[in-house]
């Protein structure tokens, strides 16, 4: 009897250990760094791919070895150990031979010509993203189309400049200035969608753009745009409007054959809207705010007259 007592007793014992739940292994959490105290842990290298380590836990991909270029395809970690990959660094990948990537998850910025003369058909960009440099896709011949998250705030100058086979661009709501060249040379290119957020058009932005089925819907906040954004495009081509204005009072292009016109009052930036024209005075209304910089330089304006005073408009007078 008391044999079989204990036995019961045991079996118990290991029903009641089993049902003990292990306490999970508490999340790490990263310390908080100020700005001016970070500093590099040290670096590394795996898989042909090269890191730097800091000291807030994060780390950014600064090389890669020829393997990892030469490859079909790549797929980035989101984490080197309890270390976040959140930049890759300027050229890491410039002419690299694959066709498609998977960036990282948490991934913040992305150098200047990061990706450019790639191979790739296709990018995903992580709505982590705050920020891209120059060029950073640019030359990417088989790029076939892209969505830019909001995060990034401006499309940077010539980020997409010559990708000759994209066909669809996305701009997520939020992004507020494509820059100077950001999608020129696009001949493929079909499609765009623009986000009402969108304020400020660089020089040459959209320059040669030049298929047929494109079309710009320029949004009413549109304040500024600047020289030859839309030059060589079949879309600014057909627009037939004597004057044509954009968004916030932005003169896109004339049309009319007044050898001396005058400026509508509603105008209050002046882009190179008389591309061409063989003007002999432009009047400039008192109300026009800014021009963008060599605004009549491909005019045949032989004469400006202004009384105000704004830097960039007396710029114009000849």
């Amino acid at each position: 009897m008391k044999k079989s007592l204990i036995l019961f007793l045991a079996a118990c014992l290991i029903l009641l250990t089993g049902c003990v739940k292990e306490s999970p292994e508490p999340l790490f959490t990263p310390p908080t760094v100020a700005p001016e105290d970070r500093e590099v842990v040290r670096s590394a290298d795996v898989d042909g791919i090269f890191y730097t380590l800091y000291n807030d836990y994060t780390c950014h991909i600064t090389m890669a070895d020829s393997e990892v270029y030469n490859a079909s395809s790549l797929a980035l970690p989101d984490k080197m150990g309890e270390y976040t990959v959140v930049a890759i660094e300027d050229g890491v990948f410039q002419n690299a031979s694959f066709t498609s990537v998977v960036l990282p998850r948490g991934l913040k910025h992305l150098g200047a010509r990061a990706f450019e003369h790639s191979q790739l058909t296709g990018i995903a960009l992580p709505a982590s993203l705050c920020s891209m440099g120059e060029e950073a896709f640019a030359n990417c011949v088989r790029l076939g189309e892209v969505t830019l998250p909001a995060g990034i705030g401006t499309v940077p100058v010539g980020a997409f400049y010559s990708c000759r086979s994209l066909k669809k661009v996305v701009l997520e709501e939020g992004i507020h200035t494509v820059d100077d060249e950001a999608f020129g040379d696009l001949p493929a290119l079909e499609e765009i969608s623009l986000p009402q957020s969108l304020c400020h058009v660089g020089d040459f932005a959209f320059w040669r753009c030049n298929n047929t089925a494109l079309q710009f819907t320029l949004p009413q906040g549109i304040k500024t745009v600047g020289t030859a954004a839309f030059r060589e495009t079949a879309w600014l081509e057909s627009l037939t409007e004597e004057w044509v204005i954009a968004g916030q009072g932005v003169l896109l292009r004339y049309n009319g054959n007044d050898p001396a016109p005058v400026i509508p009052a509603e105008v209050r930036f002046l882009s190179s809207a008389f591309d061409g024209k063989d003007v002999e005075t432009l009047t400039l209304p008192l109300t026009l705010e800014e021009a963008s910089e060599g605004a009549l330089e491909q005019s045949g304006v032989k004469a400006v007259h202004y009384e105000g005073s704004v830097p960039s408009l007396t710029a114009l007078k000849k």
